[in-house]
């Protein structure tokens, strides 16, 4: 993928985009190599308890991350 290297990209929208498994393995992966992501939008993607366990490790090793939106109603956390 093109985000593991990308040093430009600061926010990323994939709300309502259904990632599924696969996706939330390889979004995993990019987000423990990027170092530019600020902004991270995943509302509306059901994610599972696989993509959540898997999103909490690698944002335990992110430090550029400052936000990320899992909501499915439209609130931030």
């Amino acid at each position: 993928m093109a985000l593991h290297k990308n040093t430009t990209l600061t926010s990323l929208d994939l709300g309502s985009n259904e990632l599924g498994a696969l996706g939330e393995k390889l979004l995993s992966e990019v987000l423990c190599q990027n170092t530019m992501l600020t902004s991270l939008v995943l509302k509306d993607n059901n994610l599972g308890s696989k993509g959540g366990k898997l999103l909490s490790e690698v944002l335990c090793k992110n430090t550029t991350l400052a936000f990320l939106d899992l909501d499915s109603r439209g609130e931030k956390h």
